[in-house]
């Protein structure tokens, strides 16, 4: 493992949070343009806006993963799991109200409905998925830095004589 660097574990885990970011919101994305286009139920060829309601999800989600990944490098190398964990929720409840925000003014944008119900509603979405998204993420994000600083443990004691 590189000195003073993070390793190579949670690098590998920021693409996954990210990558799982984007399937997230797709998936919400997605299921969000109900609220701007509710007949689309009703039709056998579906929702016109559910590509751009995907899109939308899946660089909101993206982008919320990043942000929380960055914002996680924060945390102190040190911190402890409870710490890390209880930060990566946090972080997830922020970053799912971002996305969801996201999504809803760009699905505005696209249909030409505005009002402030479609990004409560949401909100009522976007924060629980954050949470648990950012729960899961906390864990892994642990556990990788329990790995990582045990290898930097074994490293340095079989350096010392």
């Amino acid at each position: 493992m590189p000195d003073g660097k993070r390793g190579y574990l949670l690098t590998d885990l920021a693409i996954i949070v990210i990558l799982a970011g984007a399937a997230v919101g797709g998936v919400f994305g997605s299921a969000a343009t109900v609220l701007y286009d509710p007949v689309f139920l009703s039709e056998p060829h579906g929702d016109p806006w559910a590509a751009h309601g995907f899109l939308l999800g899946a660089i909101g989600g993206a982008g919320a993963g990043l942000l929380w990944t960055i914002l996680m490098r924060r945390v102190p190398a040190a911190a402890g799991g409870a710490r890390i964990v209880f930060t990566g929720m946090g972080l997830g409840i922020v970053a799912g109200a971002m996305a969801a925000v996201f999504v809803h003014l760009g699905l505005m944008t696209c249909c030409g409905k505005w009002g402030l119900e479609p990004v409560f509603v949401g909100l009522i979405v976007g924060v629980p998925a954050g949470l648990v998204t950012g729960l899961f993420c906390g864990l892994a994000e642990w556990g990788c830095r329990r790995v990582e600083r045990r290898a930097q443990e074994k490293a340095q004691a079989a350096e010392k004589p």
